[in-house]
């Protein structure tokens, strides 16, 4: 996920939308498999919110919808 935010935080980022966005969903998808829930449903709901492909927001929002359930279960795990 570090290396995500990196790249997402690179001064020509914007410059590369689509790439800056699928580093975003990388990232998220990491924190989620990291079992940081609270995390990944934060990034990724941000991601959902700016991102101009479809497929990268129907992605990002599902993902986000599965961390939320994930921390719904066990709102002490994944912050």
């Amino acid at each position: 996920a570090t290396f995500f935010a990196g790249a997402i935080a690179s001064d020509d980022a914007a410059s590369f939308p689509l790439e800056r966005d699928r580093a975003m969903l990388l990232r998220g998808q990491c924190l989620y498999l990291a079992g940081e829930w609270s995390a990944a449903a934060d990034s990724l709901e941000k991601l959902d919110a700016s991102a101009t492909d479809d497929t990268i927001r129907r992605e990002s929002l599902w993902t986000a919808m599965l961390a939320l359930a994930r921390l719904a279960q066990d709102p002490s795990a994944g912050t």
